[in-house]
């Protein structure tokens, strides 16, 4: 598997975009697109890719939507807060990408866009990108370096929830097969 985390930052002259970051996580795996595909696009796997000091748990009751239109509440714990969350699918390419969009949460923005790419090795590349920006304009920028910090954290433990999911099982059936990541870069 192999795993790029490398947050870049929007520059923008307009005040709202120069306080919008970009983080971006791509990740490789040695399986066809199809499957990574419906694995993400399942929301219930979101508690499986998501770290329990987060205190995860989806709302919405079951069966849950899917697809362009689906919303989604979910509750999570953040700094011993209480947060509500509710997000939109605003795009979907079925075996391609999806988008979803935070329309009540603790951000200002949170779009997170999901793409899938196959790779010349056969497997898929899964890349998020998520553009997100604190409330509160520059005083909530104050927060900004332990935003980070957690974001990258969100996706590191995303990172070993997809190798015990996906890779560990190749590896246990086929030890022979060695999977690489390249060096992790944070901005």
């Amino acid at each position: 598997m192999k795993t790029d985390i490398s947050p870049t930052f929007a520059r923008g002259t307009e005040p709202r975009l120069a306080l919008t970051r970009v983080f971006t996580a791509s990740t490789e795996l040695p399986l066809p697109r199809a499957q990574v595909f419906a694995f993400f696009s399942d929301p219930r796997n979101l508690e499986r890719l998501t770290p329990a000091w987060l205190g995860f748990s989806i709302l919405t009751p079951e069966p849950l939507p899917v697809g362009e239109g689906a919303r989604y509440d979910y509750r999570l714990n953040l700094h011993g807060l209480s947060l509500h969350w509710r997000t939109l699918i605003t795009a979907w390419e079925e075996g391609r990408r999806f988008e979803d969009l935070q329309i009540k949460g603790p951000y200002a923005l949170w779009h997170h866009v999901h793409t899938f790419e196959d790779t010349p090795e056969g497997g898929t590349r899964m890349t998020d990108e998520v553009r997100y920006r604190l409330p509160f304009g520059w005083l909530g920028a104050l927060a900004l370096p332990f935003v980070k910090r957690d974001v990258a954290r969100i996706f590191a433990h995303r990172r070993e929830a997809l190798r015990a999911a996906f890779i560990s099982p190749i590896q246990s059936a086929h030890p022979d097969v060695v999977l690489s990541e390249p060096p992790t870069r944070h901005g």
